[in-house]
């Protein structure tokens, strides 16, 4: 990308990583870990043409999900349900994305 002097560079993270939580510390600081290292690689390569952008979905409708709200006895995550999110949205926002030359 550097030679090419142009490129595009997406991470996932999670609004985990924007948030505190007191039970899910180890999630929540890894995913601010990738999104300041998005950010810091954002800096870093700018000058180069390569845009470093990280995307930040809330409550993605997942199996994962699907099973923590069955484990924690799902009557915290009904009124969520009606806003989760779904893997395909996010994949069609992260290509949407890349297209853009623009986008930082």
């Amino acid at each position: 990308m550097i030679a090419q002097r142009r490129g595009s560079i997406i991470s996932l993270a999670s609004m985990a990583g924007k948030v505190g939580s007191r039970s899910n510390l180890p999630y929540n600081a890894s995913k601010a870990a990738v999104i300041t290292i998005a950010k810091s690689l954002a800096l870093a390569y700018a000058a180069n043409g390569i845009r470093v952008n990280c995307v930040c979905p809330g409550f993605v409708e997942t199996d994962m999900w699907m099973a923590v709200a069955r484990e924690q006895g799902a009557s915290w995550a009904s009124p969520l349900r009606s806003s989760l999110d779904s893997v395909q949205h996010r994949s069609r926002s992260a290509a949407w994305s890349v297209r853009r030359t623009w986008l930082t």
